[in-house]
């Protein structure tokens, strides 16, 4: 069995999210208002949509929140992955696929705190083979790599092959 080589690539925040979450209630509200203005919806519908509408705000708001992921990076050391900040500092975390599509992967990655006080969701990450086109390859077999197990020594290894 042969393991992926290890390799380090840079992660970083989506900058224009909070921009985008923005443009998307605004988008919703001219959409809400254009459709009070041109219909004839009785009034208790229209507060009804205000408040779905308020009510999407409020909890898209608040999952805004718990995106805790700073900046950094993905390592992958040989035998399980890690997210490393800017300072170095380092924590396990688990790195599941999402999307492949050949030149840019979808990842989901999570650990109990990423780097903060309080536990976080899951993060996700859209990675491009243009970032780093001299490690994409070792990264995209290191992303379907499986953990070497602890329990699992190289004696007992090569006992398993020899059966």
């Amino acid at each position: 069995m042969h393991n992926a080589p290890p390799v380090v690539y840079p992660v970083g925040r989506f900058v224009w999210g909070r921009r985008v979450g923005w443009l998307l209630a605004l988008a919703g509200a001219a959409g809400l208002l254009a459709w009070q203005a041109g219909s004839q919806a009785s009034m208790g519908k229209v507060v009804l949509a205000w408040c779905v509408w308020s009510l999407s705000l409020a909890v898209a708001w608040r999952s805004l929140a718990h995106e805790c992921s700073a900046s950094g990076h993905l390592s992958w050391d040989g035998e399980s992955w890690l997210w490393r900040d800017d300072a170095g500092h380092a924590q396990a975390v688990d790195v599941q696929v999402l999307l492949d599509v050949g030149h840019a992967i979808c990842l989901r990655y999570e650990g109990s705190q990423l780097l903060s006080q309080e536990p976080c969701r899951a993060q996700w990450a859209v990675l491009q083979a243009a970032a780093m086109p001299s490690s994409w390859h070792g990264f995209r077999c290191a992303v379907y790599s499986r953990p070497m197990e602890a329990s699992m020594s190289a004696d007992r290894y090569e006992s398993t092959l020899k059966i």
